[in-house]
């Protein structure tokens, strides 16, 4: 006898409907070769008045009949898959795998096992730097916004359940262009997020986890960024603007920035840290404690806002800070290199950020600051410093150090 197939209903509720029920009977397994039964839920309910018991199937309604139907192939391909593997595809069993698929199949159950959930688990895993062990919280912090980013892309793309061992050089590929054109990215930020993205790949295959795709394929290439600032002419039109609004936010916050050396994510928390006359805060991508001086400048732009600086996305922020200075300043220039290592001459709006206000700060306020005051403002080391932040001097500045080094008011004098 073969295994066989009827849908039934059995008691009617109060309502007067039924909760259809698949029963697949076939051989329990046992030596003797007895069948028994099981009955598999549809999750389908039915007036038992419009119910054919004997044949099976609803009197009339042909839509339900169709899901009935689709029901019933995914308990008959558990019952063929079994069979294909040589096995007795018995009620209880069928019943055992089927439990387990719908559970699999939830959507909690997936999301569980997705390669966003995943990933977040793999970042709790590592333990706080020490030695050589570990990661710092810097670290922590940008793989966090890459994972989020990621799950950002996964959403728009209807994809949030894909797993690590389903990524396709075609996801990561419409993960590059969402980063460009979605988040505005710049190239390096679309390099840096790629490069941990497969630091994580890597981790997860060499822990054993299965891949689909060739990492070696997944390429990016990290260029040095166009060091801009501000020149004190430039801060002055940029301060003297007449704008309202987001605009005039934002350009302020650009001007604190060139005041206080701070990344626009510390200068967020500024009305977090002002303690008396100094802001002392501890930076969030590095965790160093730094000091700032309040000048009155920096006073009176606070007290603009009341101590509450307005808030922005930084993506916001860097766009239209572009958009301010390329009105203020649509003549102001410089020259960058090329892929070819050619000189162009580009517009300086076009690539400046809210990062270049920490060059302008120190460029145009830290120049008159000892390097080692400046290191313990910008919470930077000297090689920071030195290697991208301070620009090399110019030769009006390289003469008057030479002369107050060596001129007549020198302290140092000549021996005779």
């Amino acid at each position: 006898m073969a295994a066989s197939y009827k849908f039934i209903i059995r008691k009617v509720n109060s309502k007067g409907e039924a909760v259809i029920y698949l029963r697949y009977t076939a051989e329990d397994g046992t030596k003797q070769k007895n069948y028994s039964y099981k009955l598999f839920s549809t999750g389908q309910k039915i007036p038992g008045k419009d119910w054919n018991q004997k044949a099976g199937k609803p009197k009339t309604d042909e839509e339900l009949m169709d899901s009935l139907k689709t029901f019933k192939a995914k308990i008959r391909a558990i019952q063929r898959d079994l069979e294909r593997e040589g096995k007795i595809p018995t009620p209880a069993l069928v019943q055992a795998i089927h439990k387990q698929r719908e559970e699999e199949s939830r959507p909690e159950t997936i999301l569980a096992h997705s390669m966003v959930r995943q990933w977040r688990n793999f970042l709790d895993s590592k333990p706080p730097k020490k030695g050589k062990i570990g990661i710092t919280e810097g670290t922590r912090r940008t793989i966090k916004n890459v994972i989020d980013c990621f799950e950002r892309y996964l959403k728009s793309a209807n994809k949030t359940a894909l797993t690590a061992d389903k990524l396709t050089l075609k996801d990561v590929r419409a993960f590059e262009l969402f980063m460009a054109r979605k988040e505005e990215y710049t190239a390096n930020t679309q390099a840096r997020f790629l490069k941990k993205l497969k630091e994580f790949l890597r981790d997860y295959q060499s822990d054993g986890g299965e891949l689909n795709i060739n990492l070696n394929k997944i390429k990016y290439s990290e260029t040095a960024g166009v060091k801009i600032y501000l020149t004190r002419e430039e801060l002055e039109a940029l301060e003297n603007m007449e704008l309202e609004g987001k605009k005039k936010h934002i350009r302020d916050l650009f001007l604190l920035q060139c005041m206080t050396g701070l990344r626009i994510s510390d200068l967020k928390r500024i009305d977090q840290n002002i303690v008396g006359d100094k802001i002392e805060l501890t930076t969030q991508k590095t965790g160093t404690r730094i000091i700032i001086p309040i000048v009155p400048k920096i006073r009176a732009m606070l007290e603009k806002y009341d101590y509450h600086l307005p808030q922005y996305w930084d993506v916001e922020i860097n766009r239209t800070i572009k958009k301010i200075f390329e009105a203020c300043c649509p003549l102001s220039t410089l020259q960058v290199k090329d892929e070819n290592g050619t000189f162009q001459t580009i517009h300086k709006w076009e690539k400046l950020s809210s990062h270049d206000a920490i060059r302008t700060f120190c460029k145009v306020y830290g120049r008159s600051l000892p390097i080692t005051t400046l290191a313990k403002i910008t919470g930077k080391s000297l090689d920071v410093l030195t290697k991208h932040y301070i620009p090399d001097a110019d030769d009006e500045e390289v003469t008057a150090g030479y002369m107050t080094a060596l001129g007549e008011e020198s302290i140092l004098k000549v021996a005779k």
